[in-house]
């Protein structure tokens, strides 16, 4: 039998519709896929867009219609810049300078469309107020380095949430409903429940950035560790430091520059010759 790929995507489009007669945009349905990562050249994410892509072809192209559309669904992060300009004007010539696309930005960021370190929120709008514990989920069955190695982003909106929960006693309530930690995550779970990192230890440097961020929501920059700059190597794989695995959070963590230097400041003065290697290591922020 020949694949009919378009009665395909029909189905999918029927299946996916919401009450609203739409379909979410990327960064709204998968908030933890960031933006420009093969997680949308394959799997679910690709999936996604192809059906997303074609629903969209086929709706209204007046801006009044695409703006109350982009507003009805949580707002794009800086890195989906492009393609929330190419949904609000199907005609955009794809030159970010030209000055439509300059006033066409400042309309979608006025009307709350787009923001700064707002995929956090879309991601609480799926997951409401009980989210998938770590151990309990797509990572569950791997180990808590494989969890940073392939999801720092979706990690790092747990221990967000987390942090943000943890004085007002929600935290606790939720911990006690969720699947009890296996022992390779009681680190982990652990740190979430007190709000530090105890016993680190000298292993695995994606498990100790994660426990890190479980604890205080965030991962602390590797000169506040006492981390040299040789030790950033932009590895991933193979004998990876605490500032390779800090590395990697920082690419899938942060979308724009303002949320950015706000961390950068937040981690006390920068010697001058890490300031020089994260500037070639993360030249898009």
């Amino acid at each position: 039998m020949v694949f009919d790929r378009q009665a395909f995507i029909d189905l999918e489009i029927e299946r996916a519709i919401d009450a609203r007669g739409d379909l979410a945009p990327p960064w709204a349905k998968y908030p933890e896929i960031p933006a420009g990562s093969i997680g949308w050249r394959m799997g679910y994410g690709e999936g996604w867009l192809d059906v997303w892509y074609e629903w969209l072809s086929r709706q209204p192209t007046d801006r009044a219609w695409r703006l109350a559309y982009l507003r009805r669904h949580a707002a794009a992060p800086r890195t989906w810049d492009r393609v929330a300009l190419r949904t609000f004007n199907p005609n955009w010539n794809g030159d970010a300078t030209d000055e439509t696309a300059q006033h066409d930005l400042a309309e979608l960021k006025a009307a709350g469309a787009i923001g700064n370190d707002v995929a956090m929120l879309a991601w609480e709008v799926l997951h409401g107020s009980s989210p998938v514990a770590p151990w309990a989920g797509r990572a569950g069955d791997s180990s808590v380095a494989a969890c940073v190695r392939y999801g720092a982003r979706e990690l790092d909106f747990w221990a967000r949430w987390c942090g943000s929960r943890r004085a007002s006693g929600v935290l606790e309530l939720w911990l006690e409903s969720a699947p009890p930690a296996p022992s390779g995550w009681q680190k982990l779970r652990d740190a979430a429940a007190r709000g530090e990192a105890a016993d680190l230890g000298s292993g695995d440097s994606y498990e100790r950035l994660a426990v890190l961020l479980a604890a205080h929501g965030h991962a602390p920059a590797p000169w506040v560790l006492g981390e040299e700059p040789a030790s950033l190597r932009e590895e991933l794989d193979e004998d990876v430091s605490y500032a390779d695995a800090w590395n990697l959070w920082v690419s899938e963590r942060f979308d724009d520059a303002m949320t950015w230097q706000r961390y950068l400041g937040e981690q006390g003065p920068i010697p001058a010759v890490w300031a020089d290697a994260i500037a070639r290591a993360i030249p898009r922020l």
